[in-house]
């Protein structure tokens, strides 16, 4: 298996290939890209939480942080579980305790097709080409210019109506 990068366009259409690595100008512009969004989200996380930018910025750097530690280092209100959400979030809506409430896991459970794309790597546009592709090559006049050809294909393909 072998792979190749076709880019057409600027100097950042290739940028996330993983054939080629990056530039330097490609390098610079996700590393700032990257920056800006953490210098937005510890800023955002300074002002709600009432806290100095470097109270926020000391701790953070993408560490991981337990529930607890997290608390004693004031980037959380309070170490809960799941029934203690829903419970806020009935608060929050105004919803009685004894009020019914149904959760649903979003996204959604994927379905068997999205599955298979998803574990082959191929998106909706990939898995419609290739249904097109098998379409087109399984039509009769196509299968007439294949025979034709030289050398033979080494794979032909049927539809369902000619087995």
């Amino acid at each position: 298996m072998t792979f190749d990068a076709v880019t057409a366009g600027g100097e950042f259409t290739g940028a996330l290939s993983p054939v080629d690595g990056f530039t330097e100008a490609q390098r610079a512009a996700i590393e700032g890209s990257a920056e800006a969004t953490y210098g937005d989200f510890t800023r955002q996380v300074a002002e709600g939480r009432d806290l100095p930018l470097s109270r926020v910025e000391t701790p953070a750097r993408g560490r991981v942080w337990t529930g607890e530690q997290a608390l004693q280092l004031g980037l959380v209100d309070k170490v809960a579980g799941f029934i203690d959400a829903v419970k806020a979030a009935r608060r929050a809506a105004g919803l009685s305790a004894d009020q019914r409430v149904v959760l649903r896991s979003f996204p959604g459970a994927a379905s068997v097709l999205e599955q298979v794309r998803a574990l082959l790597g191929a998106s909706v546009e990939t898995g419609e080409a290739i249904t097109a592709s098998l379409a087109l090559l399984a039509r009769p006049e196509v299968q007439a210019l294949l025979r034709e050809s030289e050398p033979p294909p080494a794979v032909a393909l049927h539809s369902d109506a000619q087995r």
